[in-house]
Order: C-alpha cells, then structure tokens, then sequence
C-alpha cells in the first residue's frame, strides 16, 4: 500500500514528465537484479560492483532532484513479478523510502499503450514536440524512431554506443553528450546502462528521458508487433565464442 501510494498513474507519470520537462529515469526488473546481486548477469550486461554502485546512485540520486521523477515498476502480482519483489523489495524499499512520489516506468512498455490508448500515445508526443533530439542507443539496436510517435521532433541526431555490455561506453558517450550543444531532449534506449547515463546527464541540468523499449510496445499494441522481450535485443547476432 505504501508503494502505491507514492506511485503515479501510467497517464499520470508521462503528464508530470511533459508539463514539467523533467528527466525521466527509469528501473525493471534486470536493474533490481543488478543492483542487488552481484552474481546477477544479463545476456547483454555483465554485472560489476561500479555497475551496482552507479545504479544504486541513479536510483537515489533521482529522489533527490525537482528535475527528475524516478521510475518503478509497476506493482505486478504474476508469477514473475511476486518472484522479482519477494528477492529485492527489502533492500529496494530502503531505497525509496524517502520518496514522496514515483514514477511508474512501465509507461514505455505495453502495459500503457493498451491501457491508455491514443490519449497515452498524444501524451508521450508532447514530452518531445517541437524539440531536437538526440537518440543514445546500441549501433545495431532496434529502436526506431517511428513516426506514430516521433514525426513532431524538430530534429534528430544519434549517438551509437556498443550493443552489449554498454556500461563501459558511459565515459565516452558523455563526451558526445557535452558537445550535443543544440540538443533539447536526449531519448535513451540502452538497457541498465540507460538508467545509469539518464541519471548523469540530468544531473548535469540537461533533459534526458529512458524511453526503453517504446516502439516496439506500441507496435506491439496497435499494429500486432511482437511483445519487446520476445525479439533480439540487437538486429546484428552476437557472434559465437
């Protein structure tokens, strides 16, 4: 109950993000477990103490600013997610514990466009209408600006990172970011990584949203796509040790 009751709506959380041009910083169900099991991996991010720090500092440090609302899940009670609360919600909750209000970071996911619709759809098109983006993704990552959501930019530019293990780009991809000096909006897409890097360049006063794997939830929803975790994280095969 206490965690609901800090949480925003889906139609809510994408409001607040757009009405205020805040950053949105956001965690599921593989940033819990890297950032509570040291012995957790993901097929696409290997785990590292610097990695656990820098989540559990993203996921903190959120709270801490007026200019980002932190993301969390959804309070699912399938068999996954009782499973996912019942390993990390006692270190989790301490961490929230300060928070006033959350975000619900499954408004990039499915869940919001079937529940929301079109007016879902028109609330996410203003966090962004008339602003330059610069999109942060994996080079042969299948994030695509399509134009149900995205043909009201003023621009895009991309900055590629690696499409596994993209934690050790940080360093370099905020180089980009300071020189991306006509950006209005950075439109992160890169798994764990992307929470870390939402959180360092709104903390730099910039606007950064993780907006995951939104393309492929609406294509899911409106146009019969397949459900985001069901496709390959990457258009290009990992190659064969």
């Amino acid at each position: 109950k206490e965690y609901r009751a800090k949480q925003l709506g889906l139609l809510e959380t994408v409001h607040t993000v757009s009405e205020n041009n805040l950053s949105f910083v956001r965690i599921g169900d593989g940033e819990l477990k890297l950032a509570f099991d040291i012995t957790a991996n993901l097929g696409f991010q290997k785990n590292s103490t610097a990695l656990q720090r820098d989540l559990n500092d993203a996921m903190s440090g959120s709270l801490n600013r007026d200019d980002i609302i932190f993301g969390t899940p959804h309070m699912y009670r399938d068999r996954h997610w009782s499973m996912i609360w019942a390993q990390y919600w006692p270190e989790f909750r301490e961490v929230i514990a300060p928070a006033t209000r959350l975000g619900n970071a499954h408004a990039t996911r499915p869940l919001f466009f079937a529940s929301e619709g079109e007016q879902g759809v028109e609330a996410w098109r203003s966090v962004w209408a008339g602003k330059k983006a610069t999109i942060i993704t994996g080079k042969s990552s299948r994030f695509d600006l399509i134009p149900q959501l995205f043909d009201n930019l003023a621009g895009s530019d991309r900055i590629d990172s690696q499409d596994r293990h993209a934690y050790a780009d940080i360093p370099r991809i905020m180089n980009e970011v300071d020189k991306a000096t006509d950006t209005d909006i950075f439109l992160v897409a890169l798994g764990p990584a992307g929470t870390v890097l939402s959180h360092k360049i709104a903390e730099t006063g910039r606007q950064a949203v993780d907006v995951g794997h939104i393309s492929d939830s609406y294509l899911a929803v409106f146009e019969g796509g397949a459900r985001p975790e069901s496709r390959p994280y990457s258009q290009t095969p990992a190659k064969q040790k």
